[in-house]
């Protein structure tokens, strides 16, 4: 059967259009492609909201703790918004709060669609992320190799300016990883690529949060596969094949290979040593800084307001953030911030939901407590969105409501 356009699938096209958008923006950067898709499908989806909330034979329903999961979403954008009255950013401070909506809107649009289909999002990473991923390798190999290679040049100033924003590709490639097994008739094939390109991409982060994140949220099946593992003949052929045509193809393809990987393989080594990994370093710093500033009455029990972490630590009204959205809500906004946001990423955790949009959740959980902002994180939200409202079926006739 081919793929219908229905209202389901066109929410859950949009949705996928707002997971990637950001990871996708420097290929569009570097190619002058000037519409910002974030936007068109924001307002696509504030639309979609807008039409569903005035449907007349259409009602929400949702259960106790999605009410109060919602709650406490409120209660932390309410308190944010608040901080702004003593908040020690005067500019920037308003700025990072109507970004805040973003991840909002994406934590909130699951209640309004239909049926979520996560097929969809596979596609998407499939056929959208994972070229650009390749895509970027390979323009980081030019940009910083002087080989030529046919049919491909290099405007290398253009992306030299480009060249980190590898992170958010990483981020993707690791929920492909998880949708592979559910939804790739060659998963091991999809898992192996997968692989490769975050060793290419040097995303360590997402490589180490993705085993993880499995073992955490499937250690049972994998202690019993394990158990039950028989290797057969001919899955052993298979294996010993795999093998030695894969050393062969190093062997032919070394020095090709070790200039699309260096880069990659070099952030993973850094792990080995910490004490000279500069942006683990960094992080330590970061860390060690707001703690300082913490460990005060102002600081601790309210904050320094919203947008406040720039004037602190950069001597400037300008975004910053301590890579930890904890340490960054406790920073600006005290215990309260803290409390309402670990509770809106720890308590879904505990629902009885698919392991898929559990795994994929605490993927993401553990990426925001080493890289960006609650305020920017909007993939964060949108993943504890499916998590919270998944068991929910919003749509109901009204006309079906007398029914016994």
């Amino acid at each position: 059967m081919g793929f219908k356009i229905t209202h389901s699938n066109y929410q859950n096209i949009l949705l996928s259009i707002l997971i990637i958008s950001g990871a996708i923006k420097p290929f569009f950067i570097y190619y002058d492609f000037n519409i910002d898709i974030t936007l068109v499908v924001l307002t696509l989806i504030c639309l979609d909201i807008i039409f569903i909330v005035l449907k007349s034979n259409t009602k929400i329903r949702l259960d106790q703790n999605q009410i109060l999961l919602l709650l406490f979403m409120a209660l932390f954008y309410g308190w944010a918004i608040f901080s702004n009255i003593y908040s020690y950013s005067l500019n920037y401070s308003r700025e990072k709060s109507l970004f805040m909506l973003i991840p909002i809107l994406g934590f909130i649009y699951p209640i309004f669609i239909k049926e979520i289909n996560l097929l969809i999002l596979y596609k998407t990473l499939i056929y959208i992320v994972l070229p650009v991923s390749l895509w970027f390798i390979l323009f980081r190999f030019l940009l910083y190799s002087n080989n030529d290679i046919p049919l491909f040049s290099i405007d290398k100033l253009r992306f030299y300016n480009l060249r980190r924003e590898y992170l958010n590709l990483g981020y993707l490639i690791g929920i492909l990883i998880f949708l592979s097994n559910r939804y790739s008739k060659k998963s091991t094939l999809v898992i192996v690529i997968s692989t490769a390109i975050l060793l290419g991409l040097g995303s360590r982060g997402a490589l180490l949060f993705v085993l993880i994140s499995l073992v955490l949220v499937y250690y049972p099946n994998i202690i019993s596969n394990i158990h039950d593992l028989k290797i057969g003949k001919g899955l052993l052929k298979k294996v010993i094949a795999t093998f030695i045509g894969t050393i062969f193809l190093i062997l032919l393809f070394y020095n090709r290979i070790i200039y699309f990987v260096n880069y990659g393989l070099a952030r993973f080594e850094s792990i080995f040593s910490f004490g000279e990994d500069s942006s683990a370093m960094e992080r330590i710093a970061q860390y060690k800084f707001a703690f300082e500033k913490i460990m005060t009455w102002e600081g601790c029990l309210f904050g320094y307001g919203i947008g406040s972490w720039g004037v602190f630590y950069f001597g400037d009204d300008v975004m910053g953030y301590p890579h930890n959205i904890f340490i960054e809500s406790w920073f600006e906004l005290g215990l309260a911030g803290l409390f309402f946001l670990t509770v809106i990423f720890f308590a879904p955790l505990s629902l009885h939901r698919e392991k898929i949009f559990k795994v994929m959740a605490l993927f993401a959980l553990l990426n925001s407590m080493k890289s960006s902002s609650f305020a920017y994180d909007r993939n964060l939200f949108i993943l504890f969105g499916l998590l919270v409202f998944i068991k929910n079926q919003p749509f109901q006739k009204k006309i079906f409501n007398n029914l016994k």
